[in-house]
C-alpha cells in the first residue's frame, strides 16, 4: 500500500513540475500568454484607441504605426478569441483604466460566415486561465493549453516565428507565403452581422459606457473579397459605423507575393500598409485627430517597422 501511495506522490510531483515548466514557457515565448500578462499589468492608461479581434487584427493591426503618428493605441487581439471574449477583456481594461477614446473591433467574415451559426460564447482559454482561479476550474496546463504545444515547436524550430515580436500587442513577422487564389464573385452580407447577439452585446456594452465603437471587417486573400460594396460609402451596424476593408479596391494594395503570413493572415509588410494606407485615415477621423500624414498613393516600404 506504502508503494502504491509513493507511486502516486511520484507521478502528481512529477505532473506538477511538467506543468509549472509548460506554463513558464508560455509566459515567456508565446506571443498571446505574452501580451495577455502585459495587458493585464495595465494601471490608469489613457488610450486613444483600443483594438479588439482574433488573429486577423492580432496580425493585421499595426498598433505601432498609430502611436507613431499621434494615435496612442494597444492591440489586444488574440488567436483564436471570439467576441464574448473580446467583451471579456475590455470590461477588464476598464476595471484600472479610462476610457479610451474609440474601440476598434476587427471582424473577419472572410475566413467564413461564422455568424450564422450558434455563436461560440466559451470564453478564450489563455484569458479565462489568467482571469481568476476556481476550484472547479482547476486543470493542468498542459490539458488546457494542449495546441500551444504546436506552437512552441514552431518557435524551437522555426527562424520566421523564433524572430517574432508582439508591438503594442501586435504580432509583428516577417513570414511569407503567396496568395495564390483568384478573385471570385462575393457579396457581403451586413444582415449576418446584424444577427450575431454577441456583435450586439459588445456594441450595447460600449454605448452604455459611452465610448464610441466602429466595426472594421479585416481584408483577406483575392478570393474572398467582395465585389458588391465599397467602402467609400456610409455603413451603419446597430447604429455604429462599419468599414468593409475586405473590398477588391483596398486589396489592390496587397503584394500577393510579400504581404502575406498565412490564410488571409496579413505579415508585418502588409500590416503596415493597411494600416498606413487605410487605417490611419479611419481611426483618425472617429478618434476626433488631424492625420499627420498623407494616406493616398503609398508604396510599400519592405524595411518598415
Amino acid at each position: 500500500m506504502s508503494r502504491f501511495l509513493s507511486k502516486i506522490i511520484i507521478y502528481l510531483i512529477t505532473a506538477l513540475s511538467i506543468n509549472i515548466a509548460f506554463i513558464f514557457i508560455l509566459s515567456y515565448f508565446d506571443h498571446d500568454m505574452i501580451k495577455r500578462i502585459e495587458s493585464l499589468k495595465f494601471t490608469n492608461k489613457k488610450y486613444n484607441a483600443l483594438v479588439f479581434g482574433n488573429s486577423l487584427a492580432l496580425d493585421g493591426i499595426d498598433t505601432k504605426y498609430l502611436n507613431e503618428n499621434g494615435i496612442s493605441s494597444y492591440n489586444f487581439a488574440i488567436s483564436g478569441a471570439n467576441i464574448a471574449t473580446n467583451l471579456v477583456q475590455l470590461k477588464e481594461y476598464l476595471k484600472n483604466n479610462e476610457k479610451p477614446d474609440l474601440v476598434v473591433l476587427c471582424l473577419s467574415t472572410c475566413l467564413g460566415s461564422y455568424y450564422e451559426g450558434p455563436e461560440i460564447e466559451e470564453i478564450h482559454p489563455i484569458v479565462k486561465y489568467t482571469r481568476s482561479f476556481e476550484v472547479k476550474d482547476l486543470n493542468f496546463p498542459l490539458s488546457i493549453f494542449r495546441w500551444k504545444i504546436l506552437e512552441l515547436g514552431k518557435i524551437l524550430f522555426s527562424k520566421n516565428h523564433r524572430n517574432a515580436k508582439v508591438v503594442e500587442g501586435q504580432y509583428k513577422s516577417e513570414k511569407k507565403i503567396i496568395d495564390i487564389s483568384s478573385f471570385k464573385r462575393n457579396s457581403f452580407n451586413i444582415e449576418l452581422l446584424e444577427k450575431s447577439q454577441s456583435l450586439r452585446s459588445f456594441s450595447n456594452y460600449c454605448q452604455k459606457k459611452e465610448i464610441k465603437i466602429i466595426f472594421i471587417d479585416m481584408p483577406g486573400f483575392k478570393s474572398t473579397r467582395y465585389d458588391n460594396i465599397s467602402n467609400d460609402e456610409e455603413h451603419k451596424l446597430f447604429g455604429n459605423h462599419l468599414y468593409p476593408c475586405n473590398t477588391i479596391k483596398i486589396g489592390n494594395v496587397f503584394d500577393s507575393q510579400n504581404d502575406w503570413i498565412a490564410n488571409s493572415h496579413l505579415n508585418k509588410y502588409g500590416a503596415y500598409k493597411f494600416s498606413k494606407i487605410t487605417l490611419f485615415k479611419i481611426v483618425s477621423m472617429n478618434c476626433s485627430k488631424e492625420p499627420k500624414i498623407t494616406t493616398k498613393s503609398i508604396q510599400t516600404h519592405q524595411g518598415s517597422n
